[in-house]
């Protein structure tokens, strides 16, 4: 991201009742950019002052405030892309912004409803998570509810919340007070982790087992905050994340001005990330969320759509009552013991009107021995709260642990579900297939393991591996004529046999794949498809009315039955068909392009927003549903505004779409095989068609994808992209990182100013381990486009620090900019590295006031770095308070070496590798034996740290991730530190060695293996 900051404008899109004004901009995912609680003007959510995009996520294009729609994956790659929209105005008076778009990963659709109700003051989300699919996919839904915080801001969760867990369920710890160190971190212990101020990293903490409707947090300075309610039996989920106290990447890096912010999460049939479900054919998931503020209640404890209390002892005889209510509304609020009633106070309720109140009782009395109710104006309790006392004595529940690999699972049922929760997580580390296929291995013949295999590749285009794993599968299932409960592998072959043009054999497995509920539907709509194909148009009809009476969700066919009945003039029945389908998705572009056929709507185009894939994928509906003629006038209408590659292609017109440049086109449907092959062969000289089926087929068959990038630049061999696209396949499909290497070699001969192949290179390098210092003369001499992005340019500064090229390199440190991103927390540490380095080149120059001078500025943290730590307190301190020492001790500055050996004995060291320098200043005060202790502890620790093998189980995202040697270089490392302490130089030297031999760039061990 570039420091530019410019005037923009974009479009926003406004509700507002008598309580509530919010804003959604529709330009950046449909985010709800902010909410305004009217009656008090508090922001319900995060009002950011700029639109500040980072690198956070999956494409690097993110912003904070307001509320994120993750949906099918947690910061969808388009959060920050413009997406469809439509007001819709209802019958019971409230109006409506849908947002949502289908999202091409999955080829599944989305969209959120955000409704303001005429007297209400809570926003209602209505969500509706579309598998417009022939495929069962894996899918979440996590709306990222950002809220204001600071040292008066505490996260409320419902008192049932005995637990809090991390991402992927690894970690647990009590909720509120923690006793345990959550992840590893010491500084959680004892913490009550409800309130920011408390939290001394940025972290996310899960509600585990969520058995309350609310959750949500509350401003005690601006005596306001954020409920947020939804049926915990669907909306599953709850957490917080947060940037932590002791950061500033939210105020800084995210914002201008607009001050730290917490994300209250609310997850939909997920209670965890990952915590993917599964969509089945064209199902769709509904829900409902409710978020409102409230004020002048110091919290709440309970809480729904209609209201929120709270009770708290504020000391002993002095108890504080508060309620809020959604809408004006006359109520009872009750104070009650188990024997007698203490308060009951009739009183009228609204948005406007909150109602607290200090009540005198008996100082005798707990709160564990009160009760308060709120009552409606007919006697029934809404809402009850009666505090009990935590057990912190109760057992952390089980984490998730690292499972087998696949070889050492000796159950094959449990072999098998291992992989499926690969399959559904969308692990980048573990291919569910090994599981499978050692399932298969010993058992070839295993119904649930050939199913997923078919299925496997049926998506990748492999037919007939996929057919011989279903056949086997409904072998066994099959065997005696038996009709199997389970269909999905007919079904699944039925699809491909449909999608080979075998009619008669299609049809055959797909009416006995639908004699399983499971499969009706979605069977039925494929068989109608074929009929409709045929010409049968009656039959077609069939089908479909019989897969609408099984899932009356099933908008693929309720959208497909309007055309025929459109096309047999039945116009009313057709319209009746739409307006099903628009009042569920308004955002439907089936219905809406039906809609403008039946002369009912002009709003196609504004829905569409000429985004050619979008046209694309609608045509693909109506050629799917044997509809030529309405899927061309789709494509041409497209085509005759904005000229875009696929189009043309699917228009047969191969050489305008050959003529246009590459740039953003991404054909990745397998119904887009044939048509490049056709442009192929009409045009064999051309190496355009083989590029994109190199692309097209890199994520299904790898192997083929090679081939057809190898032919491409057979054709042209300067084409930059096809070399890089080889260079990745190579490096993380086939492992040849000799053959990537000289790829992207050539890539960047060919394209220099590329910085993406630069970042990548690099890392290839690394993971190759090409010499350090050839690394660095490759950035050096790029270092134009090394700035570009922020991982080339610091890997710039972290070779050029190994090399030993100080000046050069404080010199970047000084004058360059450094886009930080998510997840980058180390870069500090190359900073601190470069100086040190530096400083003790002066010092070995025996130029100790520069080497002092060097050292103290490991201290700072320079803006154009873009790291920002408000708690300087860091356990580096320990190294460089010992360096600094060592240096003044050297020029004859005892009294201040001595101060700064005390510095360093006392950092908070963790248990991290600047131990080693803590433990050299204590030997230098005289406390010896603490000193060895810490050496041996040293030692002892890299020896444990020494793996064989390394499993990602919990990646989520990246390329590489954990490896053997990364693992192991910082355990040699840290056993030789140990031994360097207790004066064992040969074996602290023969483990230097081996770090160096895993990763050639480990500085410090370079180092200290140099002194010996």
């Amino acid at each position: 991201m570039t420091r530019r900051r410019e005037i923009q404008s974009f479009q926003a899109l406004y509700l507002e009742n008598e309580y509530v004004q919010l804003c959604v901009l529709p330009q950046i995912g449909g985010r709800l950019f902010y909410a305004l609680d009217k009656t008090d003007g508090y922001d319900i959510f995060y009002r950011n002052d700029c639109i500040k995009p980072a690198n956070v996520g999956m494409t690097g294009a993110w912003i904070s405030g307001g509320v994120e729609w993750n949906v099918f994956h947690h910061h969808r790659s388009t959060s920050h892309t413009p997406c469809n929209w439509r007001f819709v105005e209802n019958a019971d008076g409230s109006k409506t912004i849908w947002v949502g778009e289908t999202e091409l990963r999955h080829r599944m659709s989305w969209a959120i409803g955000i409704t303001l109700h005429p007297g209400v003051s809570y926003i209602e989300i209505t969500g509706r998570l579309i598998n417009s699919t022939p495929d069962s996919n894996s899918m979440l839904y996590w709306s990222n509810v950002a809220t204001k915080v600071d040292e008066n801001y505490q996260i409320i969760y419902p008192q049932s919340v005995d637990f809090g867990t991390y991402h992927s369920k690894e970690a647990m710890v009590h909720w509120p007070i923690s006793h345990e160190a959550f992840r590893g971190n010491e500084d959680y212990v004892g913490v009550d982790l409800s309130w920011w101020k408390n939290l001394p990293t940025s972290n996310s903490i899960f509600i585990f087992d969520q058995k309350d409707d609310f959750f949500g947090g509350y401003d005690h300075g601006a005596d306001a905050g954020t409920v947020l309610v939804g049926n915990h039996h669907i909306v599953k989920g709850g957490k917080f994340w947060l940037w932590g106290p002791n950061s500033e990447w939210d105020t800084r890096i995210l914002s201008e001005h607009a001050g730290h912010y917490c994300e209250l999460m609310q997850g939909a049939y997920s209670d965890n990330q990952p915590d993917y479900n599964w969509s089945a054919p064209y199902e769709v998931k509904e829900f409902t969320q409710y978020w409102y503020g409230v004020q002048k209640m110091s919290g709440f404890k309970a809480a729904d759509t209609r209201a929120a209390i709270n009770m708290e002892l504020k000391s002993p005889g002095k108890l504080f009552i508060a309620a809020n209510a959604t809408s004006r509304r006359d109520a009872v609020v009750v104070l009650k013991t188990a024997d007698r009633t203490l308060l009951s106070q009739s009183l009228t309720l609204a948005p406007d009107a909150p109602f607290s109140k200090n009540v005198s009782i008996d100082k005798k009395l707990k709160e564990t021995d009160l009760t308060l109710e709120l009552l409606d104006a007919d006697g029934t309790v809404m809402l009850s709260f009666t505090p009990v006392e935590k057990d912190y004595s109760k057992p952390l529940p089980d984490i998730v642990r690292v499972p087998p690999l696949p070889g050492d699972i000796a159950n094959n049922e449990e072999c098998y579900y291992v992989g499926m929760r690969n399959l559904q997580f969308h692990n980048p580390y573990v291919n569910p297939t090994d599981y499978f296929m050692e399932v298969l291995r010993r058992d070839p013949d295993d119904v649930r393991c050939n199913t997923a295999m078919g299925i496997w590749y049926r998506q990748r285009g492999d037919y007939e591996k996929a057919k011989m794993h279903l056949r086997r599968a409904i072998k066994r299932q099959t065997h005696d004529y038996t009709r199997p409960k389970d269909t999905e592998a007919l079904y699944n072959l039925g699809l491909i046999l449909k999608e080979e043009g075998d009619v008669v054999a299609a049809m055959d497995t797909l009416y006995r794949a639908i004699w399983a509920y499971e499969y009706n539907s979605a069977g039925n709509y494929q068989l109608a498809q074929i009929y409709c194909g045929l010409g049968n148009r009656k039959m077609a009809m069939d089908r479909l009315n019989e897969a609408i009476i099984y899932n009356g969700n099933n908008f693929n066919a309720l959208c497909m039955k309007a055309s025929l009945l459109r096309l047999d003039g039945d116009a009313d029945g057709a319209r009746a068909c739409v307006e099903t389908v628009l009042v569920q998705d308004p955002l439907n572009a089936y219905a809406t392009y039906e809609k403008m056929l039946l002369g009912g709507g002009d709003d196609f185009h504004s829905l569409m927003r000429d985004v050619p894939e979008s046209f694309i994928e609608l045509s693909l509906q109506y050629r799917h549903n044997g509809l030529v003629k309405e899927a061309e006038d789709i494509l041409r209408d497209i085509d005759s505004r904005i000229a875009y590659p696929t189009v043309k292609m699917y228009l047969g017109d191969y050489s305008g779409a050959l003529d246009l440049p590459v740039d953003y086109c991404n054909m990745f449907r397998l119904e887009t095989i044939p048509v490049l092959e056709s442009a192929a062969e009409a045009y064999p000289d051309s190496w355009k068609p083989d590029y994109y089926l190199g692309n097209l087929w890199y994520d299904k068959q790898p192997l083929k994808a090679m081939d057809y990038w190898r032919s491409c630049l057979e054709k042209n061999p300067e084409w930059d992209l096809a070399w890089r696209n080889l260079g990745w396949a190579n490096w993380l499909y086939t492992k040849d990182l000799s053959e990537a290497l000289l790829c992207y070699r050539k890539a960047v001969e060919l394209n220099p100013s590329k910085a993406i192949y630069l970042e990548e290179l690099d890392q290839l390098s690394e993971e190759a381990k090409v010499p350090v210092s050839d690394r660095y003369a490759v950035l050096k001499s790029h270092h134009a486009t090394a700035v570009k992005r922020y991982t080339p340019l610091a890997n710039e500064v972290i070779t050029g620090t190994f090399c030993g090229d100080y000046d050069y390199v404080l010199g970047l440190l000084r004058d360059c900019y450094f886009p930080t991103r998510e997840g980058v927390a180390n870069f500090h540490d190359s900073y601190v590295d470069a100086l040190l380095m530096a400083g003790l080149s002066k010092e070995t120059g025996n130029d100790f006031s520069a080497a002092i001078d060097l050292f103290a500025k490991a201290f700072e943290y320079p803006e154009n770095q873009q790291v920002f730590l408000i708690d300087k307190r860091v356990p580096r301190d320990a190294q460089v308070y010992y360096y600094m020492g060592e240096a003044a001790e050297k020029a004859g500055q005892k009294t201040r070496a001595k101060e700064y050996y005390r510095k360093s004995a006392e950092v908070r060291v963790k248990k991290t590798e600047y131990r080693y320098w803590q433990a050299l200043a204590m030997l230098k005060l005289g406390r010896v034996a603490e000193a060895g202790e810490i050496f041996v502890s040293l030692e002892e620790q890299g020896r444990r740290g020494i793996v064989k093998a390394v499993f990602n189980f919990y990646g989520a995202e990246g390329t590489t991730g954990q490896t053997v040697e990364t693992v192991n270089t910082k355990a040699y490392y840290l056993m030789g530190l140990g031994l360097l302490g207790q004066g064992k130089s040969e074996a602290a030297a023969e483990a230097f060695r081996k770090a160096l031999e895993c990763r050639p760039n480990n500085l410090w061990a370079d180092y200290f293996l140099k002194q010996l």
